[in-house]
């Protein structure tokens, strides 16, 4: 199952003394999340300057589980993100969003306004 999440978190616009140790945490907490044990610890990194205006400062993070992988991308500045979640077993999508809003103050994007693609293997 694939799960990919493009949004806006006011957690993230937040000046956090510690990014790279909250991206680090979430990509933890959610591979626990979804039944899943690391393969190795999170990689998370700092990109400076990043954004269309050049001013923003973007945390990318992955890990490798068990089951697949998941991924973050956060603007700080901004509060975009953007994870995706793979896993070759089930995915509890009611429980994710549940904790996307609880800890990343995740506000819901109307169906209308949510941009998704969907591309099928033959």
């Amino acid at each position: 199952m694939h799960l990919a999440v493009d949004g806006v978190a006011a957690k993230l616009a937040t000046t956090m003394a510690e990014p790279l140790d909250f991206i680090y945490g979430l990509l933890d907490d959610l591979t626990g999340m979804i039944g899943a044990e690391l393969l190795v610890p999170p990689q998370v990194v700092k990109l400076l300057n990043d954004g269309a205006d050049g001013n923003d400062l973007r945390i990318s993070g992955f890990a490798i589980t068990t089951t697949g992988h998941v991924a973050m991308h956060a603007w700080l500045v901004t509060g975009k993100f953007s994870l995706c979640i793979y896993s070759c077993s089930s995915l509890n999508f009611a429980l994710i969003h549940q904790w996307l809003i609880e800890e990343l103050s995740y506000e819901d994007i109307p169906p209308e306004k949510m941009e998704v693609q969907l591309i099928k293997g033959r």
